[in-house]
């Protein structure tokens, strides 16, 4: 290779480099389906009469489990939602929540199905994911009506371009149906079955100030010989 044709990869490589230097990290996006899901993950399921809070380790991942006033369990034996598998646990958030989810050291993607625990009231979701103490994006899914068995609405989301999910919390946020309830009578309470997350693609992306340093120094030596080239 000659040394303009070196020269000239050499600038190009640094371009590259420096045009991929992110500014901030770049979110979350929401899965709006189970299928969305990435094949593999890490199924977790609910102990029985679970403390408040209370803790799984799943797979190297320590998932905390926190809500404002209790928890209890429910086994799924075709009382709630199709959407729950038959034989599953599910996890009761009692009244005032959110239900807060932390993971360690932190995942990909996660996701799972939820659905309000009174049958006569609509439901809608509120959710949010973090990395760290920076908000990612908050998302939101229904509103439906909440019959018996009911549906079951899925919660799911991922972590862009090196985006680690750390906190994750939920809130069920439907009105009072039908309307003659009053609205402060309205119960968040709500149910989520078993929680699948996922590590993969979670790897974090290069650091900007590397990137900027390997990018200076490509540059540096392509003057470099482009000085030798002169003097010769």
């Amino acid at each position: 290779m000659t040394k303009r044709k070196l020269l000239a990869t050499m600038a190009a490589a640094a371009l590259c480099l420096l045009g991929r230097v992110p500014s901030v990290f770049a979110g979350a996006i929401q899965l709006t389906d189970v299928s969305q899901m990435t094949p593999g993950g890490t199924v977790v399921s609910y102990p029985v009469a679970p403390p408040n809070p209370f803790e799984v380790d799943a797979d190297g991942v320590l998932l905390s489990f926190s809500t404002l006033t209790a928890f209890n369990e429910f086994d799924q034996d075709g009382s709630f939602a199709p959407e729950f598998p038959l034989g599953s646990t599910l996890l009761f958030n009692l009244a005032e929540g959110p239900l807060t989810i932390d993971f360690a050291p932190g995942i990909h993607e996660v996701g799972f199905f939820a659905q309000g625990f009174i049958p006569d009231q609509q439901q809608a979701f509120t959710f949010s994911v973090f990395q760290g103490a920076s908000i990612l994006d908050t998302f939101s899914v229904g509103p439906t009506d909440n019959g018996i068995p009911g549906v079951a609405l899925f919660i799911g989301a991922r972590g862009t371009d090196g985006s680690l999910i750390t906190r994750l919390t939920i809130a069920n946020t439907g009105s009072a149906e039908p309307a003659f309830i009053a609205a402060q009578d309205f119960d968040p309470s709500f149910v989520i079955g078993p929680l699948t997350f996922s590590q993969d693609g979670a790897e974090p992306v290069p650091e900007p100030a590397a990137l900027l340093l390997l990018g200076t120094g490509l540059i540096g030596a392509g003057a470099h010989l482009r000085r030798r080239r002169t003097k010769n």
